[in-house]
């Protein structure tokens, strides 16, 4: 255990896959890099019970069967309590408080072999519950979508993305040349770090594979500025949109046809000589 940095959360992110071998790992990395709160999917287990990192870590995990979710605090100066009325073996979520910030933690697990719509169910609970404060959710979605720089959407990307649009949640993860899921039977963008529009500045540098992870997921790392001094790289106070190229092309298009019908343009294929006829009509 170590004492909470007052500028930020230094967070991870894993799927151990249930693996030894990875847990060991994952607890040389927690104390090289003073990781403060975990975010774990398919931990590895005996008897039930999370197993292999230190004890002197702090566990939150749920339900009487296998757990696939929990979260794992190390920092004597972070207090969290389980929510047990959201908890359960693929869902666990805490409120996490200190003198520097408060908010909700939720670990998720979304079974390939489950309707994704179970697990959509089960987010829409901790928005209710948590409605009004900061919420981070860290996933396995087993979920694929551009929208957060996969190369495909599948069809369980697309009802995940429509939650997320509607609900005003906000999906963290940057473009990177190295994919959360990475085996030799292919490799995707699957594990999300989620926040909704009370956290969404406060969370920044995002990063994906920059340590070894003896697991086919990669870590995940991000930080959580103390909402009492704001800092990290995002500080926009708006709305953060989730954008890609593909949206970015169509607006492109749509916008120079509104012009061309609005404006009567002679040049309609050439961007710079379109661009050069509107500003002689709008002078």
């Amino acid at each position: 255990m170590h004492a909470i940095r007052r500028d930020n959360v230094n967070c991870f992110q894993i799927n151990l896959q249930h693996s030894r071998t990875a847990t060991s790992n994952l607890g040389q990395l927690i104390n090289q890099y003073n990781v403060d709160i975990i975010y774990i999917q398919e931990p590895y287990t005996i008897n039930n019970k999370l197993a292999g990192l230190p004890r002197a870590h702090k566990v939150y995990t749920s339900g009487d069967g296998r757990k696939r979710t929990a979260i794992v605090i190390n920092n004597d100066q972070l207090d969290a309590t389980l929510i047990t009325q959201l908890s359960n073996e693929d869902c666990v979520a805490v409120e996490v408080r200190s003198e520097a910030v408060k908010f909700f933690s939720v670990s998720m697990y979304f079974d390939i072999h489950r309707d994704i719509e179970e697990d959509i169910r089960q987010l829409g609970k901790v928005m209710d519950y948590t409605k009004g404060n900061g919420l981070i959710i860290a996933a396995d979605s087993n979920a694929r979508s551009k929208m957060w720089h996969d190369t495909i959407t599948n069809q369980r990307g697309k009802i995940l993305e429509e939650f997320l649009i509607c609900n005003d949640l906000y999906v963290m993860n940057e473009a990177t040349e190295t994919p959360t899921f990475q085996s030799n039977r292919g490799s995707s963008c699957i594990d999300l770090t989620i926040a909704n529009s009370r956290l969404v500045r406060y969370v920044s540098d995002w990063t994906c594979g920059e340590e070894e992870s003896c697991s086919d997921h990669n870590i995940v790392n991000f930080k959580i500025a103390s909402v009492n001094n704001g800092k990290g790289k995002m500080n926009y106070m708006g709305v953060r949109y989730i954008t890609n190229q593909e949206g970015y092309k169509k607006f492109d298009t749509n916008l120079a046809a509104n012009f061309i019908s609005t404006f009567n343009c002679i040049n309609k294929t050439d961007p710079n000589k379109l661009d050069k006829e509107l500003q002689g009509k709008v002078k």
